[in-house]
């Protein structure tokens, strides 16, 4: 199985994953302080491995969306080494950037 590690903007490793992680509000406020409020209390995102990697699944009744790459999520999504995961409503103001990288 792959290992996942989220890495946060400035290069400091947030969280490594080996299964299911539901992340929300109370996870983000440790790592990225006010910004962290923008998340969801009970989860913004999911993180699921799979044979070969793993997904990112969005909860479509958070106030702010889950952005992959810049594209708002409307479903589960592929996630790749290198991909960029924040929220916001939209691009122009997204909040918490952070970096998959597969270890």
């Amino acid at each position: 199985m792959v290992q996942l590690e989220l890495v946060r903007y400035d290069g400091v490793v947030v969280s490594r994953c080996w299964l299911m992680t539901a992340l929300n509000r109370a996870w983000a406020k440790g790592w990225f302080g006010a910004d962290g409020g923008y998340w969801d209390a009970d989860w913004q995102l999911r993180l699921e491995p799979t044979p070969g990697g793993w997904l990112v699944v969005p909860n479509l009744r958070s106030v702010n969306a889950t952005l992959l790459d810049g594209v708002v999520l409307n479903s589960a999504a592929v996630l790749l080494s290198g991909a960029k995961l924040a929220l916001g409503p939209d691009v122009a103001r997204m909040k918490t950037p952070f970096e998959v990288r597969f270890i």
